[in-house]
């Protein structure tokens, strides 16, 4: 029974992967498509202005929910009232976060020397409340798999967001074509989890209950919120010290440098936070899935991480500046925080095992000496570096995290170095002799559209190669017998 059980789980474990990873690869090559449109047809300092809004709002977002949907997620009985309850604690938080952001934005505007900021603010804080719809359906499929249904709302509101953002940056609403998207995205994305759902949410209220939902909750919020002050006090500080135009051009390294390692971690980790919680109770195969998964992304992020870090200024000239070097600012930035999200699709997977194991207070731990590093030397990295210099901070101070990780891998799961080693160390010996390939080929080639398709195929393929030498094809075994175990039950 215990294994018909587990093959069940890992069915639809891989079901829900496959179910979620489309739908996020569709929602991030429209994502890329927007970017690439209102890159063209926006200016650094609308980007600028529109980045420091997202930072007062990402931080009153993180009072939004305060770890009540992962603890829904995780709890093994569900009842009636625990959800009404979790439901009404979410109502009460969204609106906490509505009211803040509504009083909050003329302190902002004032900081940051831009009145257009208030607008942008409280429009964007509309989706604190509009997210109330969805929350309880949401949280009901990710708890159940349930990822068929989950597909059609997130594509709904991807394709809006795509449509909505580009056909107004092609007219002209500059700013607001982000804004504005944004609004009716979360709209669509709220109504559409609603209708895939059975459950109806009323207000109702345990005070025990809410107290075991916010036991579970807190840690999970400190952690998210000291996250969010690591991910977004750069941006602070730049607007703040250098400006709009230059938080635009940090914003554009950033969000390229790091869009790919939030595509798989959306994709893998969100499913794998359920599938976690309910083998938690087995090491052996965490163990044996851990090390697997971090082999696979070792590979793709390195493939993709530092295929970028190459292909960086032509990719700034030729697809975001259509020609023209207004981005080339934000090259070097670019190339550094390349690395960053190499370094943060190999840490993140850890987040959703450490809550699954019931050991939030790591991520805390970890969040807090990212967020201390990152703090204390931020101003004087911005004065002395520029925004390359706050690059080459948030990179290790993201990577900090590991001091605080590595003994739970080594106690809990028995990971020691040379486990890691041997999976991770082919993909970085084949990363040097591609790399080198790359940068040769920048000083022979001025940045067009075949400089970047050329460096593209000879940093795929040189990788690709030697990394299936050094590691025997270790990682394509791997799919093979992933695609074998399918046919095997399809035709089962």
């Amino acid at each position: 029974m215990p294994e018909k059980s587990s093959a069940s789980l890992k069915k639809k474990t891989i079901s829900s992967i496959g179910y979620k990873g489309a739908a996020r690869f569709v929602s991030y090559g429209l994502q890329a498509l927007t970017t690439v449109v209102l890159a063209q047809n926006l200016s650094a300092k609308d980007y600028g202005i529109v980045g420091f809004a997202m930072i007062f709002i990402g931080f009153l977002g993180s009072f939004n929910e305060m770890g009540v949907g992962s603890a829904v997620v995780q709890r093994k009985e569900l009842s009636p009232l625990l959800l009404d309850t979790a439901f009404t604690l979410r109502v009460l938080l969204g609106l906490l976060a509505f009211v803040a952001a509504w009083f909050v934005a003329p302190l902002a505007a004032a900081s940051f020397g831009d009145p257009a900021v208030i607008p942008v603010i409280r429009v964007l804080a509309l989706s604190f409340l509009i997210g109330i719809l969805g929350f309880i359906p949401s949280q009901l499929l990710l708890r159940d798999l349930d990822f068929r249904q989950w597909v059609f709302a997130t594509l709904a509101a991807a394709i809006s967001r795509t449509a909505l953002a580009c056909a107004l940056a092609l007219h002209g609403y500059g700013y607001w074509s982000i804004v504005l998207a944004n609004f009716i995205s979360s709209v669509i994305e709220s109504l559409g989890f609603m209708c895939f759902s059975k459950h109806r949410s009323r207000l109702k209220w345990d005070p025990g209950l809410a107290r075991e939902l916010c036991k579970f909750g807190l840690p999970l919020f400190s952690s998210g919120l000291l996250a969010f002050a690591l991910f977004n006090t750069d941006n602070l500080v730049i607007g703040w010290v250098a400006g709009a135009a230059m938080l635009g051009y940090y914003a554009i390294a950033f969000n390229w440098g790091s869009i790919f390692s939030k595509l798989i971690y959306e994709v893998f980790h969100s499913v794998l936070f359920p599938a976690f919680s309910r083998i938690q109770d087995n090491p052996a195969v965490l163990r044996r899935v851990y090390l697997t998964m971090t082999e696979q992304l070792g590979v793709f992020g390195i493939l993709i991480q530092i295929g970028l870090l190459v292909c960086a200024q032509d990719f700034l000239v030729v697809v975001l500046g259509r020609g023209d070097n207004k981005w080339i600012p934000a090259c070097h930035a670019l190339q550094i925080l390349s690395v960053y999200g190499l370094i943060r699709l190999l840490v993140e997977p850890l987040g959703n095992l450490l809550v699954a194991l019931g050991q939030p207070h790591l991520l805390f731990r970890a969040a807090l000496l990212a967020t201390l590093v990152e703090i204390a030397l931020l101003y004087p990295v911005l004065k002395w570096g520029g925004i390359e210099g706050v690059a080459v901070l948030v990179t290790v101070a993201y990577a900090a995290q590991w001091i605080v990780y590595w003994p739970f891998l080594t106690k809990s799961l028995q990971i020691n170095w040379r486990d890691m080693r041997d999976i991770l160390l082919p993909s970085f010996l084949a990363a040097v002799p591609a790399l080198l390939c790359g940068l040769l080929m920048s000083r022979w080639f001025a940045p067009s559209f075949l400089s970047l398709l050329l460096k593209s195929i000879v940093f795929t393929v040189v990788f690709i190669l030697l990394q299936g030498l050094f590691s025997s094809w270790r990682w394509l075994d791997d799919w093979r017998q992933l695609l074998r175990e399918r046919q095997a039950r399809n035709v089962a």
